[in-house]
């Protein structure tokens, strides 16, 4: 039972990790692609 309420929380938290990574990484693409079309 404990193993899988910590399986859950790990997963949860890999999920939340991988949000926040293709949040950032869409953020800077967005930021280069107004870089490129300013210049």
């Amino acid at each position: 039972m404990v193993a899988q309420v910590r399986l859950m929380a790990l997963t949860y938290l890999h999920v939340i990790c991988a949000l926040i990574a293709a949040d950032k990484g869409a953020t800077l693409l967005v930021f280069r692609h107004r870089s490129s079309y300013s210049s």
